[in-house]
């Protein structure tokens, strides 16, 4: 048997595997008490979630992301970086090998966590020769940076970590010039998954710290960003997003031929 024939053979062996755990797991998931609002960890608790896992989160989620193919769309995104570059939430620096020399002059990268930028200063090495300067604030408030002070600003998996999304999101347009990178995880378009997400929300806070059923592409609209481009896969719940930050009025809606599905 040819390698191409036994990597689609293990491909879809691991395909029937994760959509049986996703649907033996609904199952158990939909007979769970509905969760409120205060049965959600406060705030400061959820922040305190990320410096606990800060050293073992890339043994966590390295092969969870190969497998699902979440390594080839950080590797695709980052692609996209030019010039001066914006990372929020930059957590591990798990992006950091993809960034090309010839294409972006500098690095900037951001987030609340202190652990997680620890381990991201031991990536370092990974973005020779491009300048990287690391920072210690909330992404939200920004003030350091001018308005339109980067060409790209790039966010993966930060939307569903922000206190408020919203207000993050608007200020990554502030500073931006050109274009805004996202890749995201949230509500999926298949209703028996979206009721999944919902009442397993809780149990999934408490161990990653994030909000994975937020509603992204409504949070981005809300920006005023213009949308260039949507990828969606994993019954709709990760997102790959190219926006402008700064489009003329008539084009902040983005065209059909933009939104793909998967």
């Amino acid at each position: 048997m040819s390698n191409a024939k036994v990597f689609a053979s293990t491909l879809g062996t691991v395909s029937v595997l994760i959509g049986g755990m996703y649907i033996g797991n609904y199952g158990f998931a939909a007979r769970k008490k509905r969760y409120k609002d205060e049965d959600l960890p406060t705030e400061r608790r959820r922040r305190k979630i990320f410096d606990e896992v800060a050293t073992t989160w890339d043994y966590k989620v390295r092969l969870d992301e190969y497998l699902m193919g979440i390594t080839r769309w950080r590797r695709q995104l980052i692609g996209n970086a030019e010039g001066d570059v914006l990372e929020v939430a930059v957590g591990t620096g798990r992006n950091f090998q993809f960034y090309n020399a010839k294409q972006v002059k500098s690095v900037t990268a951001i987030d609340f966590s202190r652990r997680m930028l620890e381990t991201a200063e031991k990536k370092r090495h990974l973005l020779d020769p491009i300048p990287l300067y690391l920072k210690s604030g909330n992404c939200a408030r920004m003030k350091e940076f001018p308005d339109k002070s980067f060409d790209t600003v790039v966010d993966t998996f930060g939307i569903c970590s922000f206190e408020d999304p919203t207000e993050t999101l608007q200020e990554m347009k502030r500073v931006c010039r050109g274009k805004v990178l996202l890749l995201e995880h949230g509500q999926s378009t298949y209703p028996m998954f979206r009721k999944y997400l919902h009442n397993t929300l809780i149990k999934h806070v408490e161990k990653f710290g994030c909000y994975n059923n937020r509603e992204i592409l409504r949070l981005v609209k809300q920006s005023a960003m213009r949308v260039l481009q949507v990828q969606r896969k994993h019954f709709g719940a990760t997102y790959y997003i190219v926006c402008e930050a700064h489009p003329d009025a008539d084009d902040a809606e983005p065209s059909a031929d933009a939104i793909t599905a998967t």
